[in-house]
């Protein structure tokens, strides 16, 4: 009786996970007239629908010049500003959405392992930076110390020569 219910409560969970990979996306995106950032940011988020939702998005697009109003109901203070408004929870994003992955991550739609794997390759790189940083800050020191070193012993010489 125990393994039925185990494997009852697998399966439904099977089906949500399942169901929620195919979420329904709804957007709401504000722009400033025909401004080349309101333009390029309609063009950007359509884009992006159509790589990462196809078929599983809506997408409304609201001038803040026609309908003001909308803007204080909504709570924006920029444009272009998307909102998405399901699944839950709420995510408002401003600018001209031209960073897609940042799009990805900010709205959930980018799985958690892929995320993870961003941050592996991320801090390899900052730990190559920050060799590279060091090896040229060691370098410079070692510069420094040489020169020194030379001058102290130039500095020395021409004293000698003077005396003599």
């Amino acid at each position: 009786m125990a393994n039925q219910n185990l494997e009852k409560a697998i399966k439904d969970f099977a089906k949500i996970l399942q169901e929620s990979l195919h979420e329904h996306f709804s957007f709401r995106l504000y722009v400033a007239g025909t401004s080349k950032k309101s333009s390029k940011a309609i063009m950007n988020i359509k884009n992006f629908c159509e790589k990462y939702l196809k078929g599983r998005y809506e997408l409304e697009v609201m001038d803040i010049y026609q309908q003001p109003k909308s803007l204080l109901d909504e709570h924006v203070i920029a444009a272009p500003t998307l909102i998405k408004k399901l699944p839950l929870p709420l995510k408002k994003l401003i600018g001209d959405m031209s960073n897609m992955d940042s799009i990805l991550i900010a709205l959930d739609i980018k799985p958690r392992k892929e995320r993870e794997n961003d941050r592996k390759g991320e801090g390899r790189k900052e730990g190559r930076k920050e060799g590279r940083k060091e090896g040229r800050k060691e370098g410079r020191k070692e510069g420094r110390k040489e020169g020194r070193k030379e001058g102290r012993k130039e500095g020395k010489s021409k004293s000698k020569g003077l005396k003599a």
